[in-house]
C-alpha cells in the first residue's frame, strides 16, 4: 500500500462523513439548498482537525472506535461552541414565550438551548468519527503487504462514493432551485429590481387582514399564491408571493420593526402586463386603508403617486365629495 493510496482513502472517508452530516443537517432544517454551504462548513474543520487527530492516535496505537468517537465529538462541536458559547449577540430573546436571553446574557433556558445545539453537532461528529474509523481501517489495507483484491475494491468504492458526494454538493443547489414563477431569477439572473412598488404602513396587528386581501385577490384572478404569515410569534414574519406565467411575480414582505408591509412587482420577461393587476391590488389595499399607502423611488425617497396607480374608487369618491363640498361652501360664503 502506498502513502498516496492511504491518503486518498482517509480523504475520501472525511468527504463521505462531511457529506452525510451536511445532508442530515439540511434535511432536518428543511432546506436542501443549504447543503453545499453546510458541506464546506463541515468538511474543512473535519479535514483540518480530524486527519491529524487520527494520525496521532494511530501512531500512538490508540486508534479505536472509542477514541474516534471522542475525536469526532470534539471536531463536530468545536466551531458551534466557539460561535455560541461566548454569549448572545441579541439583547433579548425568547422561544415559545420562554426567555433565553436577558440583557445580552443567557438564561438557564438559553444555556440549555445553546448546549443542546452544540451537543447536536457533536453527536453528528461522533457518528462521523466512528464511521471514519471503521471505513479507514477496512479500506486502506495492510501497510506490510500489497493490497488484496477485496481491499482494493473497498478503497475504490470509498473514493468513488466521495466523488459522488462532492458532485452532489455542488449540484444540490441547482437541482433544488425553485423553477416556478415564484422565483424571478429562475433563468440564472443575478439580481432583479421591481418595476413598481408601494408600502402599506401597518403593523403586525393588521397583517392577517392584509394577508386576506392579498390572498383573495390572488384567488379571484387565478394567481398561484404562497403565504407564510406569523404575526403572533416572537419572531414576527410576513412573506407572501403571487405569480403567474410567463413570470410576473408580486412579492409582499412585512417588517414589524418599521410597521410596514412592502408590496413589489417583478416582471423579468418585460412588458407592462403587470400594470392592471398591480393597480387592482393597490386599489383593494387603499380601500381598506385609505391613508396608509406610500410610494417610494428606486433609492427609497418618497415620491408622488405614479401614473400606473389610479385612485381607489372609495378614496376617489371621498376626495370628489370633499372637493364638491368645499366648492359649495365657497359659493355659499362668497359675495352676493
Amino acid at each position: 500500500m502506498t502513502m498516496i493510496w492511504r491518503f486518498l482513502i482517509i480523504l475520501a472517508v472525511i468527504v463521505i462523513g462531511a457529506g452525510t452530516a451536511a445532508a442530515t443537517f439540511s434535511v432536518f432544517s428543511g432546506e436542501m439548498k443549504i447543503f453545499p454551504l453546510a458541506f464546506v462548513f463541515i468538511a474543512i474543520p473535519s479535514a483540518a482537525l480530524g486527519i491529524p487527530a487520527y494520525l496521532v492516535l494511530e501512531s500512538a496505537g490508540r486508534a479505536n472506535w472509542i477514541t474516534a468517537a471522542i475525536a469526532g465529538f470534539s471536531v463536530g462541536a468545536i466551531i458551534p461552541a466557539v460561535l455560541i458559547l461566548p454569549g448572545s449577540a441579541a439583547d433579548q430573546a425568547s422561544v415559545d414565550g420562554v426567555p433565553t436571553v436577558i440583557n445580552g446574557s443567557y438564561t438557564w433556558a438559553g444555556w440549555t438551548q445553546a448546549l443542546g445545539f452544540v451537543a447536536g453537532f457533536g453527536l453528528l461528529g461522533v457518528i462521523g468519527g466512528i464511521v471514519f474509523f471503521f471505513a479507514v481501517s477496512r479500506g486502506q489495507g495492510s501497510t506490510e503487504v500489497g493490497l488484496k483484491p477485496t481491499e482494493r475494491w473497498r478503497g475504490g468504492a470509498l473514493i468513488a462514493a466521495a466523488l459522488c458526494v462532492v458532485i452532489a454538493a455542488f449540484t444540490a443547489a441547482e437541482a433544488s432551485k425553485d423553477r416556478s414563477c415564484h422565483n424571478p431569477l429562475r433563468d440564472d439572473g443575478d439580481s432583479i429590481a421591481p418595476v413598481a412598488s408601494f408600502d402599506l404602513k401597518v403593523g403586525p396587528d393588521q397583517w392577517r387582514r392584509a394577508e386576506r386581501i392579498v390572498h383573495d385577490f390572488g384567488t379571484e384572478y387565478d394567481w398561484d399564491t404562497f403565504s407564510d404569515v406569523r404575526p403572533d410569534e416572537d419572531f414576527k414574519w410576513f412573506q407572501m408571493s403571487l405569480c403567474r406565467e410567463p413570470g410576473t411575480q408580486i412579492a409582499v414582505q412585512g417588517y414589524a420593526e418599521f410597521g410596514t408591509v412592502s408590496v413589489a412587482v417583478m416582471q423579468p420577461q418585460g412588458g407592462d402586463s403587470w400594470r392592471k393587476p398591480f393597480a387592482t391590488l393597490l386599489a383593494r389595499v387603499e380601500t381598506a386603508w385609505p391613508e396608509s399607502v406610500e410610494f417610494q423611488g428606486p433609492t427609497g425617497q418618497a415620491i408622488s403617486r405614479p401614473n400606473w396607480a389610479p385612485l381607489a374608487r372609495k378614496r376617489a369618491g371621498f376626495l370628489s365629495e370633499r372637493t364638491s363640498s368645499h366648492s359649495s361652501a365657497t359659493s355659499a360664503s362668497g359675495p352676493p
